[in-house]
């Protein structure tokens, strides 16, 4: 019974190897909820996604460190959110066990998601 103790936990920490590779999918969601005023032009880096409401399922790969996301309406302000890749927290914990799951996680990006994900807006009129 000693033995299978040992053997247990090799195959329990390969088993976790690089956890947010398996378990999470290659695309983040991008949430940009109706604000003011309504159906509002969303750009992520310079590049027109649509109207809001917008939900986007963006690669991790294709999402750079820093990012800005723009809302612009004719007559209003810009409205400028900086959505930036974050590692997450629990995956890197659940990571520690295997330090061969860390490093194929953010080698691959499956840990990185993008913060904030669910975003809101109010544009200002222009004076």
């Amino acid at each position: 019974m000693k033995r299978l103790i040992p053997l247990f936990l090799a195959f329990t920490m390969l088993l976790l190897t690089g956890c947010a590779t398996i378990f999470t999918p290659k695309k983040s969601r991008l949430i940009v909820y109706n604000g003011y005023p309504k159906h509002a032009k969303i750009y992520l880096n310079n590049e027109y996604l649509g109207e809001a409401p917008f939900e986007l399922w963006v690669e991790n790969h294709k999402l750079d460190k820093e990012n800005l996301l723009e809302v612009k309406a004719d007559g209003f302000k810009t409205a400028e959110v900086a959505v930036s890749l974050k590692a997450d927290a629990g995956y890197f914990i659940l990571d520690l066990v295997s330090i061969v799951g860390l490093g194929v996680d953010y080698y691959t990006g499956a840990i990185y998601k993008p913060k904030p994900g669910n975003i809101k807006y109010k544009l200002k009129k222009l004076d």
